[in-house]
């Protein structure tokens, strides 16, 4: 009996793979060829990004030890770095899964939650960190209250992000994602992560341009040592938006077109 059920659940996984938008059939355009090149890059990205990631921690550990204490700019970016770590080490072990191998297996359920929750959580993590760059900047917030939300903004991080990815685990849609395991089809990847990621640029970029402007206002009214400090002070924090920005939106808008698209037809 439970022979017929295992193989009955087997030929529900295949036929789901066969029929679904997963991007195992949607990437038969590229060539074998194409499709190892870009997992070359795909690991040399994640290698590249978990060293700079832990370097950047072992840098705030060091710089801990020598001051006391750390700043709240310090406290977000390091938080930061902790989670992108997390979301390129799973890269590094590739897809779990092979062509033979079409059931999901407990290693691709771990890779692909690691993925969702890690990554999700960074999407908020940047939008924490463009709230605390508006409150320092516009509302003018000293640091001992920047410090007192810290614990809201790992809170408002943490509780989306886990119960996502627990829900999605319990929903059964983690598996083949070409490159390694995590959401198989490109639909449910929008709606239960790049959407949030499109909120999240929308909300940083509206960030970045008014305390752009508060700056510029700011620098026009200070003497040179006041600009020289305020520059210095919100430097990391603006790279980091930044960078969130320009690295996520061309995925982010790919995404959106591809589930227009799908809800059209």
């Amino acid at each position: 009996m439970n022979t017929v059920q295992e193989e009955e659940e087997e030929m529900a996984v295949v036929q789901r793979a066969l029929t679904s938008d997963s991007p195992r059939n949607n990437d038969t355009a590229l060539s074998a060829l194409q499709l190892d090149v870009l997992y070359i890059v795909i690991l040399s990205c994640s290698a590249l990004s978990l060293v700079g990631c832990l370097y950047i921690i072992r840098h705030h550990y060091v710089s801990s030890r020598l001051h006391s204490g750390v700043s709240m700019v310090q406290k977000m970016v390091l938080v930061l770095s902790v989670l992108d770590a997390g979301l390129s080490f799973p890269k590094l072990f590739g897809n779990p899964l092979t062509a033979e191998v079409v059931v999901v297996t407990a290693s691709c359920n771990a890779q692909a939650f690691a993925l969702h929750l890690f990554g999700l959580l960074s999407v908020l993590w940047n939008a924490a960190i463009a709230h605390c760059f508006y409150r320092k900047i516009v509302c003018r917030d000293s640091e001992a209250r920047l410090k007192s939300r810290f614990k809201l903004y790992v809170l408002l991080a943490l509780v989306p992000a886990i119960s996502s990815s627990v829900a999605l685990y319990a929903a059964n849609v983690f598996g083949n994602a070409t490159f390694y395991c995590w959401i198989e089809s490109r639909s449910k990847q929008f709606w239960t992560f790049y959407l949030f990621v499109l909120l999240a640029i929308l909300y940083v970029s509206f960030i970045l341009c008014v305390t752009h402007n508060r700056i510029s206002r700011d620098f026009r009214d200070a003497h040179l040592d006041a600009q020289e400090s305020s520059a210095l002070i919100t430097s990391k924090l603006r790279i980091y938006i930044a960078v969130f920005i320009v690295l996520w939106t061309p995925s982010a808008v790919f995404r959106c077109k591809y589930s227009i698209a799908v809800v059209v037809a």
